[in-house]
C-alpha cells in the first residue's frame, strides 16, 4: 500500500495553471493516477458503489513552493474528488499508517489516531449500529477511533428519488438527495485540526459536476407567465461551453525557509507548530518581506498565495496545494469554479476583481450552490416548474468547511483579454479578534470572445414528488404530537407502511 497514488502532484507547485484533482467517479476510475485508490462496483438499477481508499501518513509532500512533512492522504496535498448520485452508496477504505507525535503540526502529544467523517453536510445517517457500540458503525460515524497499524470500512448510502422529506429545505413532498459539493475529512476531537491542515480531507459531489448548470427563462413578449426560450436546448448549451474547475483553499503556516515563498521551488520547509502562526491578532501585520531583509512590505497587491511576519516563516495560502496559479477561460466558454474552504481556521471572505485598477467593481459572482444545496425552496408537488432566477453577488464568505459552486461568465463579446484576481477581502469576522489581511489567491483569465450568448443562468431547484397519499389517522395524530423523551423523528419520510419513523435513546424507555 505504501506505493498508492504517488504521482499525481508532482507538478511544480507554483505553475501557470492551476492543476486539477483526479476525479473518482464511474466515468473517470480508470485514470492512471487512480489505481489503487478508486473503484466502481454496480449495485444495480444504474447505480454504483463509489469508493476510495485513503492511506493517512506522515510523509513529504509539495505545498506552495516548499516541501514539508504533514499528516496526509496517500502521500499527497491534493486529494481525489469523490462524484456519486443519488441512489448511489460512497464508501471509503482508511487505512492509519500514522505514528504517535508525528502529524507535523502542533499536537504532538497525539498517540496517531485518527478517524474519518465521509459526508460533511450530507442528509445521511450515521449508521452508529445501536446497540452495539457506537465505534462499530459504518455509516458516516465520526465517533470511530482508529489506532495505527488499522484500517475501516465506512459504506454511506446516497438517499435518491422520492427518499428525502422536502421539509428539511422547507418544502413539501419528497426529494431525492440535493446536487452540489460536500467533503470529507479527519474529525478525531483534539487533534483533527492538524490532521486537515496538513491536507487529510478532500470534496465529494452528489451529482456530476455540471449538474447544478440551469437555463433560465426569458420572458414572453405576449405572455411574461411562459418562457419564450427552449429551457432544456439552452441548459444542454450552457453545459456544452462550461468547464469545470475544482479548487481546494488551505492555508499552511512554515518554518526555517531558505528562500522567500515568491523563490521557493520545491525547498524544504518545516510546518509550524506555534498557535500564534494561525492567528491574526491586530497590530501584527502580515506582508511580504524586502529583499534587503528589512521587514516586510504591506503593500497587498504583493501578498501572492502567501503573508510573512518573519523573515524565516511564511503562512501560506493555496489553491490546490499551489501558490498563486491560473485559470484560464477561452472565449465562448464559461467557468464553473466548484471551490471548498478546507482550512482548519481561516475564514475566506472572496471577491474577485479586475486586475486593471481603473475598474473599481468588482465581478459579480452567480452562485449556484452553497454548503451543497442548490439556494432555491424545492418546486412543491403541482407547482408549475418555472426556472428560480439565479442571484450574483459582489463577493462571499466562505468560513472554515464552506463549499460553493461560482459561475463566471464569458460567453458574451469582448474584443480584449480581462484578467480578474480571486482574493481575500482584509475582513474581521464578528465571532473571533483575528483581522485577516487582503491575500491575492488567483488569476483568472478571460480570453476575447466574438460570440454573444443570451441564456439567463437559473438555479437547478430540485423538483418533489408528492408524498405518500395515504396516512393513517393514528399516524397523523402522533406525527403531530411531541415525542417521547429521549426520541428523535427520522429524516426520512415519515410513514413508511404506516409507521411512524423515530429512533430512541439507549436507556430511552422506548429504546
Amino acid at each position: 500500500m505504501n506505493g498508492i497514488a504517488l504521482g499525481f502532484l508532482l507538478q511544480p507547485a507554483i505553475a501557470a495553471e492551476l492543476v486539477q484533482p483526479p476525479i473518482c467517479s464511474e466515468a473517470t476510475a480508470a485514470q492512471p493516477d487512480l489505481a489503487g485508490i478508486c473503484a466502481i462496483a454496480p449495485l444495480g438499477n444504474g447505480q454504483n458503489e463509489v469508493k476510495i481508499t485513503l492511506r493517512a501518513a506522515s510523509t513529504e509532500i509539495a505545498v506552495g513552493g516548499y516541501k514539508v512533512t504533514t499528516g496526509n492522504y496517500n502521500h499527497n496535498y491534493l486529494t481525489p474528488i469523490v462524484e456519486a448520485m443519488p441512489g448511489d452508496t460512497v464508501s471509503a477504505h482508511l487505512i492509519n499508517a500514522l505514528v504517535s507525535g508525528a502529524n507535523g503540526g502542533m499536537h504532538d502529544h497525539n498517540d496517531g489516531s485518527t478517524n474519518l467523517h465521509y459526508f460533511h453536510g450530507g442528509i445521511v445517517s450515521p449508521n452508529n449500529a445501536r446497540p452495539a457500540h457506537a465505534e462499530l458503525g459504518t455509516g458516516d460515524n465520526v465517533y470511530v477511533h482508529l489506532k495505527p497499524g488499522l484500517s475501516f470500512d465506512y459504506k454511506v448510502p446516497i438517499p435518491g428519488n422520492d427518499m428525502i422529506d422536502a421539509r428539511v429545505l422547507e418544502s413539501t413532498g419528497l426529494i431525492p438527495h440535493p446536487l452540489g459539493l460536500n467533503w470529507y475529512h479527519s474529525h478525531l476531537h483534539g487533534i483533527s485540526s492538524d490532521q486537515v491542515m496538513g491536507g487529510m480531507s478532500g470534496l465529494l459531489s452528489v451529482g456530476e459536476a455540471t449538474g447544478n448548470v440551469k437555463a433560465g427563462c426569458q420572458p414572453d413578449p405576449n405572455d411574461k407567465t411562459k418562457c419564450s426560450n427552449d429551457i432544456e436546448k439552452d441548459t444542454s448549451d450552457l453545459k456544452r461551453v462550461t468547464m469545470v474547475r475544482y479548487a481546494l483553499l488551505r492555508d499552511m503556516p512554515v518554518m526555517n525557509i531558505a528562500k522567500l515563498p515568491g523563490q521557493a521551488n520545491g525547498d524544504a520547509a518545516t510546518w509550524d507548530p506555534d498557535p500564534g502562526a494561525r492567528d491574526f491578532t491586530p497590530g501584527k501585520p502580515c506582508g511580504v518581506w524586502r529583499p534587503d531583509g528589512s521587514g516586510p512590505d504591506l503593500d497587498p497587491k504583493l501578498r501572492t498565495g502567501f503573508c510573512q511576519r518573519e523573515q524565516k516563516k511564511a503562512l501560506l495560502f493555496t489553491v490546490n496545494g499551489q501558490r498563486y496559479p491560473t485559470i484560464t477561460v477561452e472565449g465562448g466558454k464559461n467557468l464553473l469554479l466548484r471551490l471548498g474552504n478546507l482550512s482548519a481556521n481561516i475564514p475566506y471572505w472572496l471577491e474577485l476583481r479586475n486586475e486593471n485598477e481603473a475598474v473599481t467593481k468588482p465581478l459579480r459572482m452567480t452562485i449556484l450552490s452553497l454548503d451543497g444545496v442548490v439556494p432555491a425552496i424545492p418546486i412543491a408537488p403541482g407547482q408549475p416548474q418555472k426556472p428560480v432566477q439565479a442571484v450574483d453577488y459582489d463577493d462571499v464568505l466562505m468560513m472554515p468547511a464552506a463549499r460553493a459552486e461560482i459561475y463566471v461568465r464569458n460567453d458574451s463579446k469582448q474584443e480584449n483579454q480581462r484578467v480578474y484576481i480571486l482574493k481575500t477581502k482584509q475582513h474581521r469576522v464578528e465571532a473571533g479578534t483575528d483581522e485577516w489581511p487582503e491575500i491575492q489567491l488567483a488569476r483568472i483569465v478571460l480570453e476575447p470572445n466574438a460570440t454573444i450568448s443570451n441564456a439567463p443562468i437559473a438555479l437547478n431547484a430540485a423538483i418533489a414528488s408528492p408524498a405518500p397519499p395515504q396516512i393513517p389517522s393514528t399516524a397523523l395524530a402522533i406525527e403531530t404530537a411531541e415525542l417521547p423523551p429521549g426520541c428523535i423523528r427520522d429524516l426520512a419520510p415519515a410513514f413508511r407502511g404506516g409507521t411512524i419513523q423515530f429512533r430512541c435513546l439507549r436507556g430511552s424507555p422506548y429504546s
